[in-house]
C-alpha cells in the first residue's frame, strides 16, 4: 500500500492563462526515488 499511496502522487497538470487560452503547456510532477525504481522495474517510461 506505500508504493501505491506514493505512486498516486505522480501527476500531470495542464497550465493556461485566462488572457492567452492558446498558450498551454503540460507540467509534471517530479518522481521520487521509490516512484522512478518502481517504473524502472517495470520497465515503463514515467514520462505522462
Amino acid at each position: 500500500q506505500c508504493l501505491l499511496k506514493d505512486l498516486a502522487t505522480l501527476c500531470k497538470n495542464r497550465v493556461c492563462w485566462e488572457s492567452s487560452p492558446d498558450a498551454q503547456f503540460d507540467q509534471l510532477t517530479l518522481p521520487t526515488d521509490l516512484q522512478r525504481r518502481a517504473f524502472d522495474l517495470l520497465g515503463l517510461a514515467i514520462g505522462m
